[in-house]
């Protein structure tokens, strides 16, 4: 926005520009100039990017850059600029976050962070390949491909956009990185330094295999983690859900409500078992390869006092798949007896105070379990298998 603009939008405390709605499908073209109407006034860089995604099959809404801040992007299958400012990085890092990719060409890349410079000689309109797993597949890494034949190339030259992996350089230095990748869950980024309205054959070339890695599908490296809490409507707050690649330490955390008592992060037995310690609000999780949810478990305080009386809590009765022993002392073992005497299950205790077993494989009926603590007691419990 220029001066007359946020002057305006101060005073009317309105957008001077509104934003606009993008069709379902269409690319969100970020322009720098003003009129964005059915003939947008487009430099020659712009007017070049837009040709070749027309030609693609690509369907296109124009937006002002000052009003793509109030615009409904919600429906775009891609963002994309070619010029500094035309957008900015809450933008960029949302849509692919909701699922939409991202093509900054150019200098549009630059309110990403990190210190730019331009140049029009030759090493600022190579492309030295660093990474090839993306689209650069067609190309080895260290090969040199000349994307302009003349003008000015862009290349970030210091601090780039933290989580963005670099796939290329230009020759003129190491450091001076042209072409650079984010994938999100399901979306991908892509940033690309050089001129549009001035490639090669080879650029072109490497154009199309550009955009052919936008229509591939997303193979995602990703897996989600959601928690919540049982019961959900007590106040807890919760921290740690998203998604993460595997073996990523996630740190999660469950806010103990007043009244309330933790009894611990309940879930899948296969998954539990990435958990430090089920048994604290604050533990960690190795992120294994699949998708994950975790649920903190609480019951009153007054509930869980009963423990006191005769050394342990057993719960929940009825249960299903699962048992909790939660006791005062380390339990040694517990053995089940099912309502004819006979023995039908045995574990070991190892020595905790919590323990959870599984119950998948036994039938439904009225059960005893033998509760054996490190001091010598035994404390019976009836319970009832649904």
């Amino acid at each position: 926005k220029n001066f007359a603009d946020l002057a305006y939008q101060w005073l009317e405390d309105t957008p001077p520009y509104p934003g606009v709605t993008i069709p379902d499908g269409h690319v969100a073209f970020a322009m720098l100039n003003y009129d964005d109407g059915t003939n947008p006034d487009l430099t020659s860089q712009e007017n070049a990017h837009y040709t070749r995604l027309y030609d693609q099959g690509y369907e296109i809404t124009f937006v002002r850059f000052s009003r793509m801040s109030n615009s409904d992007l919600s429906g775009a299958s891609m963002i994309t600029g070619v010029h500094y400012p035309s957008l900015n990085r809450h933008i960029v890092e949302e849509s692919l976050s909701e699922g939409i990719d991202v093509l900054l060409m150019y200098s549009s890349a630059a309110s990403m962070g990190g210190e730019w410079n331009s140049s029009s000689i030759t090493g600022y309109r190579n492309l030295h390949v660093e990474d090839n797993t993306t689209f650069l597949s067609e190309y080895d890494v260290d090969e040199v491909v000349l994307i302009q034949p003349g003008s000015l190339a862009f290349a970030i030259t210091s601090n780039p956009p933290i989580g963005w992996a670099s796939l290329g350089r230009n020759t003129s230095n190491v450091n001076n990185k042209t072409v650079l990748s984010a994938t999100y869950p399901s979306a991908r980024g892509l940033i690309y330094t050089y001129n549009p309205a001035n490639f090669t054959a080879e650029g072109e070339d490497l154009w199309d295999d550009l955009t052919d890695y936008f229509s591939e599908p997303i193979v995602s490296d990703f897996y989600e983690l959601v928690l919540q809490a049982d019961p959900a409507d007590i106040g807890v707050e919760l921290t740690g859900s998203g998604h993460y690649e595997e073996n990523e330490t996630v740190s999660i955390t469950a806010t103990l409500p007043d009244g309330y008592e933790f009894l611990g992060w309940d879930g899948n037995v296969d998954d539990l078992e990435f958990l430090d310690d089920p048994y604290s609000l604050t533990t960690t999780l190795l992120m294994p390869a699949r998708d994950v949810v975790f649920t903190a478990t609480f019951d009153f305080e007054i509930l869980v006092q009963s423990i006191k009386k005769d050394g342990a809590r057993m719960f929940p009765n009825p249960f299903t798949d699962f048992l909790r022993i939660q006791g005062e002392l380390p339990v040694e073992k517990l053995v089940v007896y099912n309502a004819l005497g006979e023995k039908i299950m045995v574990k070991s205790g190892r020595g905790q105070t919590h323990l959870r077993v599984n119950t998948h494989n036994i039938k439904a009926g009225v059960y005893f379990v033998h509760l054996y603590f490190d001091d010598g007691t035994l404390v019976v419990k009836k319970t009832i298998k649904n």
